[in-house]
């Protein structure tokens, strides 16, 4: 079993999202991937059951699938599937990752309108739309000197510098069965092609190329790689990094008798501005809190020692994201001017947020 440093990670909840990742990302890319933390592992596990029968094999890249069909564990795959994810964000701003919300959104309209003897992402208008996208216009016309119909696809703005916005996209029922393959222009007047490769390859191996450069455009976010879990682990784990937690406070004050005031202290958190560690499958807080009221003299009038220690789901987590937590902690004091100290200090990172404030309590009545 790894150390606690090991088999947590850092988790900085500012920009909200996004993985399992085993050590801390850099800056440039720290925002994408923390949009992907917030993927439930369910999620991640459905895709990782079929990710090579299903439409995920048209955008993985062929190093993609190298990598993914090498990795052992389960965990190695989780990281990955976030990963995956992260490079092809294209909106950090938002709390969902909009490349993955428009794959499911294309593969979804493929099956309902190009499937008919099969799921529609399984069809060469499929691939293309999930690929390519949405055409800029379609026209029906027939396979020149046949009867065979025919769709063309036009993209007025290239989605590959293989395909030209000029040319059309063909499709054609080759075998007159309401199931279109992709066609080049040199099929007009339905040269003989054979039927074995019709048969077996929707979209011919020319437009390869082109699906390939499509996919590559994708990667918006090259700094994230997969060297963290590609890579040899370093023989110590590396310290994370300190991190202080903003808050602020406020006191109340209970006259208790003459000489006697109790404080009560309130400590507020921004559930945001807390520093969360992967727990199993649950985020985790892990605070000492230290309160401590003293007099102009320096002489202690009254201290506490807390633990705050918080677990919530990433689930519980994105409703909560922009709510308060409230501390609560009772001191006692007396009238007039003393110095209120508060040491907030991450158990795991050692990051330790301090305030010193001058404080007047007010008489008793």
């Amino acid at each position: 079993m790894r150390s606690l440093t090991a088999k947590r990670y850092y988790l900085l909840i500012g920009v909200l999202l996004a993985g399992f990742l085993l050590s801390p990302v850099s800056s440039s890319s720290q925002s994408e991937t923390e949009k992907s933390e917030f993927l439930s592992e369910e999620e991640i596990r459905q895709e990782l059951d079929y990710w090579f029968e299903s439409p995920l094999k048209y955008i993985t890249l062929p190093d993609e699938e190298s990598i993914l069909k090498k990795l052992k564990t389960l965990e190695e795959k989780i990281q990955f599937v976030r990963i995956f994810w992260a490079r092809r964000e294209y909106n950090p701003e938002t709390e969902i990752n909009e490349f993955r919300e428009e794959f499911y959104s294309r593969v979804a309209y493929a099956n309902d309108h190009f499937g008919r003897r099969e799921e529609g992402w399984k069809t060469a208008r499929g691939e293309i739309y999930i690929v390519f996208g949405p055409p800029s216009r379609v026209e029906m016309h027939s396979i020149s000197g046949t009867a065979r119909p025919a769709i063309f696809w036009y993209y007025d703005d290239s989605p590959s510098v293989y395909i030209s916005p000029f040319e059309p996209l063909i499709f054609a029922d080759i075998f007159r069965n309401s199931q279109y393959y992709l066609v080049n222009r040199s099929l007009s007047g339905l040269r003989p092609y054979p039927r074995h490769r019709f048969m077996s390859e929707k979209i011919p191996f020319e437009f390869r190329p082109a699906l390939k450069d499509a996919n590559e455009r994708t990667i918006l976010n090259e700094k994230i790689t997969y060297d963290q879990i590609t890579s040899p682990a370093p023989p110590t784990t590396p310290q994370l990094p300190s991190r202080q937690i903003p808050f602020q406070w406020q006191v109340d004050y209970i006259t208790l008798s003459e000489e006697k005031v109790e404080l009560l202290l309130t400590i507020k958190f921004k559930y945001r501005d807390f520093a969360w560690y992967k727990d199993e499958d649950n985020l985790k807080v892990d605070l000492s809190l230290q309160e401590k009221l003293t007099d102009q003299e320096g002489e202690i009038i009254d201290q506490k020692t807390d633990t705050l220690v918080l677990r919530l789901t990433p689930d519980q987590l994105k409703e909560k994201i922009e709510e308060e937590y409230l501390f609560q902690v009772s001191l006692t004091g007396r009238p007039g001017s003393h110095l209120l100290e508060i040491i907030v200090t991450d158990n795991i990172s050692g990051g330790v947020s301090q305030l010193k404030e001058a404080i007047d309590i007010p008489p008793s009545f």
